[in-house]
């Protein structure tokens, strides 16, 4: 029998950086989990390490329950990439990851994932910018432009409903997956006509109130959302 131990790796390039999680089996008979693999870059999707003096990768690695642990590993760059590993706890819980590229003047650039489970996905990305900078983040666009939809952050997704475009009324809800930086389109049918507001219930759940129409929520599981009406008694 052996003792549990997860963790996580980062391996950074002169392209994309990319890190790894694996779980190590408790007992030999035991199968380990998939990987988990993380794509860190800028948000135009360039290497997190062009046009900078960083010799040194940081990464805080946050369990986020009660009693939790943070832990933190760093590791020099070498002739442009770094491997760097880091042990978290347990693949139950969600967690968190901070990466820090540090120069000798202190941090170059960093870089967050939102709180997450890792049977979300298995792919991740962490987009990383100097501090204090607002970078437009290339590859994801939402068309038609519209004014008056509703914004909400329901777990790992940012969920736009409704709106008004050029041509008029939208009835549909978007969804930005924050670990992939990806857009989803959801298409509800008549669920999210014209102007919108929109509350967030909880990690999988947002309350949206169309003007003029009956609220209604949206349940959000892995990759799906399923409509729900509300009716007043």
């Amino acid at each position: 029998m052996r003792t549990t131990a997860s963790r996580v790796r980062l391996l950074g390039a002169a392209s994309a950086a990319t890190l790894t999680a694996a779980l190590a089996a408790s007992c030999e008979s035991v199968p380990s989990l998939p990987d988990l693999a993380l794509t860190v870059s800028r948000a135009d999707r360039s290497s997190p390490l062009a046009g900078t003096t960083v010799d040194r990768v940081r990464a805080t690695f946050r369990t986020v329950r009660e009693g939790g642990v943070d832990d933190v590993v760093e590791v020099p760059v070498v002739d442009g990439s770094f491997d760097l590993v880091v042990p978290i706890e347990t693949f139950a819980a969600p967690m968190e990851l901070e990466l820090e590229l540090l120069g000798p003047s202190g941090v170059e650039r960093f870089g967050a994932t939102p709180t997450f489970y890792p049977a979300e996905r298995l792919d991740l990305r962490v987009l990383v910018g100097a501090e204090g900078s607002c970078d437009l983040v290339t590859g994801v666009t939402l068309t038609p432009a519209r004014t008056r939809a509703s914004a909400a952050l329901v777990g790992t997704y940012a969920l736009l409903s409704g709106g008004v475009a050029a041509s008029g009324p939208i009835a549909t809800v978007d969804a930005l997956d924050l670990l992939g930086f990806e857009r989803l389109g959801i298409t509800p049918g008549d669920a999210a006509p014209g102007p919108t507001r929109a509350v967030p219930l909880d990690r999988t759940r947002v309350l949206v109130a169309p003007e003029g129409a009956l609220p209604f929520v949206y349940r959000l599981y892995a990759q799906d959302l399923d409509e729900v009406r509300v009716r007043p008694a």
